[in-house]
């Protein structure tokens, strides 16, 4: 076939897509537009599979012409005559959209979102995992090492100590945030510096490693951004350092998990001697990038391996020790995740419950309309385009709710930034981009297929049939429809309501646990002091002063020392190997491994912390005193159990020597990291005895503490100038960091929960206030023939009591089939908890009770010649 015989068969193809009334037209401008081509070897097919995009585009601008703008109009029209209706479905949607929109844009921002490094998926992080202890461990220095020795799976791995420095070269000494890192760090993240370089292999060598890289933002804040800055030196920690790059702005890998704020600066690390032979507390974190070819799961596998090496080359400190590879962006993500996905789901409940209940909504309305329907049938609109004026209305509704919700989203997020937990990296960013913006039109597009399909397939049937006789018992089906739709509400909100109701009672659980302490009117003061009081008597001298001035200050009791403080952010944990010398050597692997900490006499009264047994220790436990030590009773219990541990003897190496003690007091245990955490088996050592330079001071006082942290400080820069302060706060706000993040979720679930009941409530409502008004005239009619007040009441109200009882049932069937869902986040309290769950169960048969007997009342009140003059 010719070229131009086969265009023309194209040609007369493409005209089946155009409107038939245009159909003639357009067919004939193409083929004199194939015929006015002389080039006889012109690619006439080609040009002529042009028409079909043509007609396609004319046929859709017909259809828009024709029909959905019309529908659109229509729509309009009918949802300005009934603007009770519109504002109130409007207000439904718009409030759940805002809170998809927004639980989009969190789930886009911290687990989505992506990391600003090169092939981010193959950084991962590696921690310690031991048989004795929760979760994810810092990783000792001398296993680090061997990781990196024997690792094939590995392109680069490196270690960060996390670390602080003391800058001195602005108004006011203050503490830098920093990290020693080993050779390779940067090498792992892959990001080019913002000026200068990162570290040579060389600059890791002891007598070399005096140089450091700065953050972006310390390097504006402090040095305006002057690119000189690169090769000069800075007084740090009273040392000179040479700056010899800076970081780019996003380069935060957060592995620093226990550091107050950002990591300002990096150190090049270089291997003390010590530090291959410490395997246990660790205190490092580990970050690595796989291989070319390298997968998570062969690293694991390799890791593995090498753990099982160390642990039979070191059963006295790996027995039970392992490894964990995990990428970055989980590592990061944290304890984030339950709760996003938490937060996701209530989100999705809430948005499925104001679906139905705008479907309800809509086939209530739709109920009025059936005569309107009959007659646009009648005039020769067929049941799709029936479907399509419904679907229209409905679009218009989730559109105007849409953009409502774009902006409600944006006020939330806002408040989001500003009161959310510091916790949730990236929080502070949030806010409607490009994508939340898709998004919502793709929300709305769904909600109107969601909450406008079955009311436009349901409704469109009546044009099909005259409009019937209502009655009360009027069309079974829909009625049947519309009571499903309402006990599925009341089903999602009773999950709802249910699981907000056990967060409710963990949290307090949480809340009411026992410390060990008292935390009301104590402040805290961390100091670092080892760089000016290099000897143990200058420690023990230096703080002997700071204790004795700061207890002078008006308002203060009692002033204490301690190395690890509970709750503060930098909390140290020296697990230490101890050996009982009053009883047989365990087998090797065997050995108990307790906390070791330093305190002074003034502590456990400061916390008052209460003595179980024997003494606290005292101002007679001086340097040249015989050594003793205090144990918590959780040590007590683990170690000692029927024994009396007072007058135990224990061996132990601290500092890098060997101390021998005496146990002389029993404290109560305390807790350290978090409420849901067991309290610490805990040694604690006289400051006289084992003076530390990492030291928190604690001060009891009779007056509001956080007014005189800064006398405090103010009384120690008169001992030493350049002394930082690495965290000060009361106890109180401590404490409180830690739950945080757990009552900032249970409050916007509760939220949620009340949006859900307030949602089932109006869906109830608004279905039996829709059956009064249009069965008024039979509620006469009964009324007429002797139906007392009582008996319309109790009528109206049984019905939806039913209904509610419908859903509140298989609300408990969700509920309980959800339990192990909730189990993780909960505290002292069972998932199916029968007075949380019986109490919510009865709080929606209230709710439901009240949306019930306001229509229920309306129709009882009505005047039966009012309602016979109807129709």
């Amino acid at each position: 076939m010719p070229p131009l015989s086969r265009a023309e068969c194209l040609i007369d193809l493409a005209a089946l897509l155009v409107p038939a009334r245009l159909r003639d037209d357009w067919r004939r401008e193409w083929l004199g537009e194939l015929a006015s081509v002389s080039d006889p070897n012109a690619p006439m097919v080609r040009h002529a599979l042009g028409a079909f995009s043509d007609a396609f585009w004319i046929r859709q601008r017909e259809v828009a012409d024709l029909d959905i703008i019309d529908d659109l109009r229509h729509g309009w029209r009918q949802l300005r005559q009934q603007s009770g209706f519109a504002v109130t479905a409007v207000a439904i949607l718009a409030l759940s959209m805002a809170a998809s929109v927004t639980a989009f844009s969190v789930v886009s921002q911290v687990l989505l979102r992506p990391l600003p490094y090169p092939d981010p998926e193959r950084i991962v992080t590696i921690w310690e995992r031991h048989a004795a202890a929760a979760g994810r461990q810092d990783v000792a220095p001398g296993n680090f090492l061997d990781w990196r020795a024997r690792s094939q799976s590995f392109s680069a791995l490196a270690g960060a100590e996390p670390y602080s420095y003391d800058y001195t070269g602005g108004e006011r000494p203050e503490v830098l945030p920093a990290a020693n890192v080993t050779e390779g760090f940067f090498d792992i993240f892959g990001v080019r510096p913002l000026a200068g370089r990162y570290f040579l292999p060389a600059e890791h060598a002891r007598g070399n490693n005096q140089v450091v890289v700065l953050s972006a933002r310390f390097w504006r804040s402090h040095f305006a951004a002057d690119p000189a800055i690169v090769g000069r030196a800075i007084s740090i920690d009273a040392k000179p350092y040479v700056v010899v790059g800076v970081a780019p702005d996003d380069f935060q890998p957060y592995l620093l998990e226990d550091f107050v704020g950002e990591t300002r600066l990096w150190a090049a690390k270089a291997i003390e001697d010590f530090e291959p032979r410490i395997r246990t507390g660790g205190y490092w974190q580990v970050a690595g990038r796989l291989k070319d070819g390298a997968t998570l799961a062969s690293a694991q596998a390799e890791m593995n391996a090498i753990a099982t090496q160390l642990t039979a080359e070191n059963p006295r400190t790996n027995k039970d020790a392992g490894a964990e590879v995990i990428t970055l962006r989980d590592h990061l993500v944290g304890d984030v995740r339950p709760a996003v996905n938490l937060f996701t789901a209530a989100v999705f409940a809430v948005l499925l419950i104001a679906c139905v209940n705008v479907t309800n909504l809509l086939l209530a309305r739709g109920a009025t309309r059936q005569q309107e329907l009959a007659v646009r049938t009648a005039l020769g609109a067929h049941r799709g385009r029936l479907v399509g004026q419904l679907l229209a209305e409905t679009l218009l509704l989730a559109a105007v709710s849409s953009a409502f919700a774009v902006l409600l989203a944006q006020g939330a997020m806002r408040l989001l930034a500003r009161l959310g937990p510091r916790e949730v990296l990236w929080i502070e960013t949030l806010h409607v981009d490009r994508d939340a913006l898709l998004f919502a039109a793709a929300l709305a597009a769904a909600v109107t297929v969601a909450a406008g399909l079955v009311p436009a397939l349901r409704l469109s049937a009546f044009g099909l049939q005259a409009p019937g006789h209502r009655t009360m018992t009027g069309d079974r089906g829909q009625r049947r429809l519309r009571s499903t739709l309402v006990a599925v509400e009341v089903a999602l909100a009773l999950m709802l309501v249910s699981g907000t109701g056990l967060l409710l009672k963990s949290f307090v659980n949480l809340v009411q646990v026992d410390t060990g302490f008292q935390q009301d009117g104590v402040l805290v003061v961390q100091m670092f002091s080892w760089d000016r009081n290099p000897t143990p008597a200058a420690r023990r001298l230096y703080f002997e002063q700071v204790t004795t001035r700061a207890a002078a200050l008006p308002g203060i009791e009692r002033v204490g020392l301690v190395g690890a403080m509970p709750f503060i952010e930098s909390n140290i944990d020296i697990r230490g190997v101890v050996q009982f010398l009053d009883r047989p050597a365990p087998a090797p692997g065997e050995e108990p491994r307790v906390s070791l900490n330093v305190a002074s006499p003034g502590y456990f009264d400061v916390m008052r912390i209460p003595l179980v047994r024997g003494r606290h220790l005292g101002a007679a436990d001086g340097p040249d005193a015989p050594r003793v030590a205090v144990i918590s009773a959780a040590m007590a219990g683990r170690h000692f159990r029927d024994l009396n541990p007072i007058g135990q003897r224990m061996a132990f190496r601290y500092s890098g020597q060997v101390m021998q003690v005496e146990i002389v007091g029993v404290v109560g245990a305390t807790r350290h990291e978090r409420l849901d955490e067991a309290p610490r088996v805990e040694l604690f050592l006289p400051h006289a005895q084992a003076p530390s330079g990492s030291m928190t001071l604690v001060a009891r006082a009779f007056v509001d503490p956080a007014p005189l942290i800064e006398s405090i400080k103010t009384e120690i820069w008169a001992i030493d100038p350049l002394q930082t302060f690495y965290r000060t706060a009361t106890l109180d706000e401590l404490v409180e960091r830690t739950l945080t993040t757990r009552r900032f979720a249970l409050i916007v679930l509760t939220g949620f929960a009340a949006l859900a009941l307030l949602l089932a409530a109006a869906g109830l409502y608004g279905v039996l206030s829709t059956i009064v008004s249009q069965y008024r005239r039979e509620i006469g009619v009964r009324m007429a023939l002797g139906a007392r007040w009582t008996d319309i009441l109790r009528l109206v109200v049984v019905r939806g009591l039913g209904v509610a009882a419908v859903g509140v049932a298989a609300g408990l069937l969700g509920v309980f089939g959800g339990a192990r869902v909730l189990s993780g986040y909960l505290f002292s309290v069972a998932p199916t908890d029968p007075l949380t769950i019986g109490g919510a169960a009865l709080l929606m048969l209230a709710v439901a009770a009240v949306a019930c007997y306001v229509p229920a009342r309306r129709a009882a009140n009505a005047d039966p010649c009012e309602a016979l003059r109807l129709d």
